[in-house]
């Protein structure tokens, strides 16, 4: 077979010529899967191969694609099954083998511990001196670390002046009610960008349940805490407008989106250090334009969003609510012993995470049980942008209408993804079992803690493990000391932040990956999202009554212009 025609030499590996019929094709993998199978004394790698081999010339289509260009076509699920976890959802011969391997026991480590230490060379005990300090013991200091920490002289750079601007910024003056605490004012930058800063344009600002949280207690999160009055917001997507001495890794044109917490994103614009960002790719218009770019593109457009960015992995909509995205990718992602077939229940399937979790099962082939709660909505909350109408609303008020409305998210739900919906009250074990679902699920993810935290452990299978990533209600949930004995529950907590910071010095590129990965699937439409946008300057208020009112379904987001 020409190399040139067949680069891969898929062909040879079946022992067939490019001119074999599929038949011709079927046989000869046949004989060949019955020699080289890994159960048979074949080597596993070897057979992964032959069988992707066969995957594309037993396709027409793709063996024609292959036949006419030498490369192979993979549809966007599946290089999204081949790259996520390192392709276990893909690869059943590498599910398999990894299954088969085991850490060695107790008494095999002790043995190869003892001879080590018989025969202790210099080097060996001088890394086991570092992994005794901790990683606090072990940091190199570098120029860059010296003036982060201890700053730069002024006296060392010349700042880069600014012009006289004011902007329009969202202030918290101190904890309680958002509606009441927040006012937008003009507040002007500053004259000059110092060492490390950056001048940065807001495209887009979500506003999440975690925006609503650090404002309702003035300024904390988790154990970070500014001092009101501040400006709020977590996250966004934004453009660098102009850098400042020092600034190595960003330049005018980049879209960014925040690196840290209690960045304050609901401002027209600010000055930030440019280490708080992360750049995601550059916007090919100029400068000077970029306040027309926010808001221009619909979701779903993108046929000008072509001319308008470039190298970016995802539209800036999806960019701007980039941490829920990430979230659900690394909550399924981290949880290596799932594979196709398996079983995840959830709580909070309605919030922009619980919609991604459930789109990313469906691909994933994981049988999502989704544990619903419909809140019943005020009448003032109905004629809300982007939410129900006002006829609607006013059923939901009644059980009756709550009974309309958990039939309707459900429907959205399983058209997601949701294998079964199941409300979010009494024995989960109990309605699964009415409803003849009798694989019980392997991993809980909890996000709103409390009672339904409880309801999530108690339907998991021996030895199933429960993540909890947020605590919408406000309450830890509790277990009875059965469940940890008996029943070997397994629960750790998530936090997406210290993920990928633990990820350093590769954290910035796999952050990138995952985000071309998902842009992949947005594009393909196999993955989405719902955003109601309301204008910052003239909407604001109204937008923030959404994200309390009727948090559910649709994402709210800031539009700057």
């Amino acid at each position: 077979m020409n190399s040139e025609r067949d680069p891969l030499s898929l062909y040879p590996l079946l022992g067939v010529s490019s001119a074999a019929s599929t038949a011709e094709i079927k046989r000869a993998f046949r004989t060949l899967r019955t020699k080289s199978h890994p159960d048979k004394g074949g080597d596993a790698e070897a057979f992964t191969v032959l069988t992707k081999a066969y995957a594309v010339l037993s396709d027409p289509e793709k063996r024609r694609h292959y036949d006419e260009t030498g490369q192979v076509h993979k549809s966007a699920s599946e290089e999204f099954m081949e790259g996520f976890a390192g392709g276990v959802f893909s690869d059943r011969v590498g599910r398999a083998t990894a299954a088969a391997v085991s850490l060695p026991s107790v008494a095999d480590q002790i043995a190869i511990r003892s001879s080590e230490t018989q025969q202790h060379s210099h080097t060996a005990g001088f890394e086991a001196w570092l992994r005794a300090r901790g990683t606090d013991g072990t940091s190199v200091y570098t120029s860059d670390t010296i003036a982060e920490q201890f700053g730069v002289v002024k006296s060392s750079y010349e700042a880069v002046p600014l012009q006289p601007r004011s902007v329009l910024t969202s202030v918290c003056r101190g904890p309680g009610k958002p509606q009441q605490q927040l006012e937008v004012v003009a507040q002007p930058l500053p004259q000059e960008l110092q060492w490390g800063q950056v001048l940065i344009e807001m495209n887009y600002a979500s506003i999440s349940p975690a925006d609503i949280y650090t404002v309702r207690l003035g300024g904390v999160y988790d154990e970070q805490h500014k001092q009101p009055p501040f400006v709020a917001g977590h996250e966004g997507v934004a453009v660098v407008a102009k850098t400042g001495p020092g600034v190595k890794d960003l330049s005018e044109g980049d879209v960014v989106i925040p690196n840290t917490t209690l960045l304050g994103t609901w401002t027209e614009a600010a000055v930030v250090a440019a280490k708080s960002l992360i750049r995601v790719g550059k916007l090919a218009t100029s400068a000077a334009g970029m306040t027309s770019i926010a808001g221009s593109q619909a979701p779903g457009a993108t046929a000008d969003a072509a001319t308008l960015a470039d190298e970016l992995p995802l539209p800036l909509e999806y960019l701007a609510v980039h941490r829920e995205l990430l979230l659900a990718y690394k909550l399924l992602e981290t949880n290596t012993n799932l594979k196709p077939g398996d079983c995840v229940i959830l709580n909070a399937p309605n919030s922009t995470v619980g919609r991604i979790l459930l789109q990313l099962c469906k691909l994933l082939k994981l049988r999502a049980i989704a544990l619903l709660r419909v809140r019943h909505l005020s009448k003032a909350a109905a004629g809300l942008k982007g939410g129900l109408s006002p006829e609607t609303a006013a059923q939901n008020v009644d059980d009756a209408g709550s009974d309309a409305r958990f039939s309707a998210v459900a429907h959205q739900l399983q058209a997601l993804g949701a294998t079964l919906v199941l409300r979010d009250e009494g024995s989960i074990k109990a309605q699964l079992q009415s409803q003849r679902f009798f694989g019980r699920p392997k991993l809980a993810l909890d996000a709103v803690g409390g009672d339904s935290a409880t309801r999530l452990a108690d339907a998991l299978e021996q030895n199933g493990r429960l993540v909890v990533y947020g605590c919408l209600s406000g309450r830890a949930p509790i277990w009875p000391w059965q469940t940890w004995v008996f029943r070997g529950l397994q629960v750790t907590g998530f936090n997406l932040r210290n993920t990928l910071a633990a990820d350093k010095p590769a954290g910035a590129a796999k952050l990138r990956n995952m985000l071309e990965s998902l842009g992949k699937l947005v594009s393909a439409g196999l993955l989405s999202a719902e955003f109601t946008e309301y204008s910052f300057t003239e909407e604001w208020q109204d937008a923030i009554e959404h994200a309390i009112e009727a948090p559910g379904g649709s994402r709210v987001l800031l539009r700057f212009e």
